[in-house]
């Protein structure tokens, strides 16, 4: 947690746990703090260097980071807080739509290496 304090910018999700989170450890007015509405969002920015660490749910940021290792993400588990359990789950009729999304998601990532490899 005092690695927190020691770093100009902390990114988090607006209103998730990662948020209330660091508003324990910074404050909630602390300008130290830059919040983003996705994690899609807060983890680009890391990649863009605005921000030096991000704080969110666990599995949601592992899950990132795992699809998309070539970043070189690292996973930091803060002391003090527990590791959520989360057990997999969908409304009934909503799988379709989950594989639509994924769908998207690995389109637009290609789509983005096709990008960043023509600069």
């Amino acid at each position: 947690m005092d690695d927190l304090k020691k770093l100009n910018k902390v990114g988090v999700v607006t209103g998730q746990t990662g948020d209330l989170a660091v508003q324990k450890i910074l404050g909630n007015t602390s300008d130290k703090i830059a919040r983003f509405k996705t994690v899609t969002l807060l983890m680009e920015e890391i990649g863009n260097g605005g921000v030096d660490a991000a704080v969110s749910d666990s599995a949601v940021v592992a899950h990132y980071a795992k699809n998309n290792s070539d970043k070189g993400y690292k996973l930091i588990k803060l002391e003090g807080f527990d590791v959520e359990k989360l057990r997999p789950g969908h409304a009934p009729g909503r799988h379709r739509n989950r594989r639509q999304t994924q769908r998207r998601a690995e389109e637009n990532q290609r789509k983005r290496r096709i990008r960043q490899n023509r600069k």
